[in-house]
């Protein structure tokens, strides 16, 4: 008897922006602003306030903060010390993953929560990478920015690390925030926003429209998209976006159907429009995206009756 026990296929990815360990003097600040990341954020010395959707949240040595995608939010250091940090803008194509670290507008662990876990190991790896970078390329400046050459495993390793603190993150026992709003998400919205969402995961194949699906609900599009974004983080259209690429990434990888079928059968008016679209998401061509044993020679051979 033989047996298998597969895990299942993974085709969602990490993109990771602006990751670096800063220092900032006493007085600093940065404006209210928002951005479509999500953003984490360790204080490694000194304390600081930050001000999400309007509410104080102070931040001090050890402790961590996720703040969710297009919460408004300002930095000041009002302490007089200086400020060492480690932050991390990042978003990923995992719709599970998105709708959990998306569930409030920010999230807190304090420094004797984060004792308990293992985020005091993953920040020191981080650093370790770090340190690494400088022996190579040490800083003579210490003004203004630099960036480290990290070598190709460091870049892996420090992929895995931010996964896996946003892990520890994720499954971390979560207390109430204190003076923080909670989202202000009716039944009906959700329901509605969850509806949409169906509609969309069922009809993405095709040329779907937003403003046919508003109409489905008796709503403005205004009022689709702003009930929408308030459940999921993102609009509509962004959604369908991220599906469209989960989906495209599994066939690619999973099937030896062409790139012209694939961008046929998830709705594209051309397969040129779907290589630009999918360059897009991801900053590479759909062919590069796909196993080497993928070729067009093995998908002509696989469609061929005489293949075994």
């Amino acid at each position: 008897m033989e047996t298998i026990v597969k895990f299942p296929n993974l085709t969602n990815t990490l993109q990771l922006i602006g990751c670096h360990f800063g220092v900032k003097p006493p007085s600093w600040e940065f404006p209210t602003h928002h951005h479509h990341f999500f953003e984490l954020i360790y204080c490694g010395e000194g304390e600081i306030t930050h001000r999400i959707n309007g509410v104080p949240v102070r931040h001090r040595e050890g402790d961590w903060l996720l703040i969710n995608l297009g919460s408004r939010h300002s930095t000041l250091n009002d302490s007089q010390y200086h400020y060492v940090y480690f932050n991390a803008h990042f978003d990923l194509d995992d719709m599970e993953m998105r709708k959990e670290l998306g569930s409030s507008p920010y999230r807190t662990i304090s420094r004797e929560e984060a004792a308990s876990s293992k985020l005091p190991g993953y920040i020191k790896a981080i650093e370790q990478l770090l340190q690494r970078g400088l022996l190579k390329d040490p800083i003579t400046d210490m003004s203004g920015e630099k960036e480290i050459d990290s070598s190709l495993i460091d870049r892996i390793y420090l992929q895995s690390h931010i996964l896996l603190i946003l892990a520890e993150i994720l499954f971390f026992p979560q207390t109430p925030m204190s003076g923080a709003p909670a989202p202000n998400i009716s039944n009906y919205m959700a329901d509605i926003a969850h509806a949409i969402e169906e509609r969309l995961a069922r009809d993405m194949n095709t040329d779907i429209s937003i403003t046919d699906i508003s109409s489905e609900f008796h709503l403005s599009r205004y009022q689709c998209s702003k009930i929408f974004s308030q459940v999921y983080g993102l609009s509509p259209r962004q959604y369908l976006s991220r599906l469209k690429l989960s989906r495209a990434k599994e066939m690619l990888v999973k099937t030896n159907m062409t790139v012209d079928a694939i961008a046929e059968s998830l709705g594209f008016s051309s397969v040129s429009h779907f290589s630009r679209q999918f360059r897009r998401w991801t900053n590479q061509a759909p062919s590069h995206f796909r196993p080497k044993h993928f070729t067009p020679e093995a998908e002509r051979a696989l469609r061929s009756p005489l293949h075994p």
